[in-house]
């Protein structure tokens, strides 16, 4: 059996006049593949925003990897292994592919006491995803150049 790594238990978000999320238990594990389907206005992307840290849920438990968590922002939901990659596009034209799949979580390494950005690094890293996607991606041309 599988690990565990992440569970929603009686997850209840609402907005002013609106009952978004009421008692929603959820269960995802290693190696598992969900997805999250329903009519507009069903919830899904409100669940998602509560787990990666967007929203915060009136009420209810998230346990990502054995631990109770309450993210405060997505970046400390990224810190603890979880993200997501919003259907918006909301991408920099004028930017690389690799600047945009990295944008606000470059790598960086140490030159004597100055930390800079790791091109190298993050080229590895990118060139690591796209391979496990089975895809391949010019990593230097800018986005606007990309159709959809």
């Amino acid at each position: 059996m599988e690990k565990t790594i992440l569970e929603l238990r009686d997850i209840v978000k609402t907005f002013p006049g609106v009952l978004a999320l009421n008692g929603i238990d959820f269960e995802l594990r290693s190696g598992e593949v969900h997805a999250i389907c329903g009519e507009n206005g069903a919830g899904k992307s409100t669940l998602m925003k509560v787990v990666c840290g967007v929203h915060k849920p009136d009420s209810g438990t998230m346990v990502v990897n054995a631990e109770e968590e309450a993210f405060a922002n997505p970046m400390e939901a990224y810190q603890k292994g979880v993200s997501i990659i919003f259907q918006e596009t909301s991408l920099f034209e004028e930017m690389t592919v690799l600047d945009n799949l990295f944008l606000g979580h470059e790598m960086t390494k140490k030159i004597g006491f100055v930390s800079v950005i790791d091109y190298e690094g993050m080229k590895k890293r990118a060139k690591e995803i796209f391979k496990r996607l089975n895809t391949q991606m010019n990593l230097e041309v800018t986005i606007k150049t990309l159709g959809m």
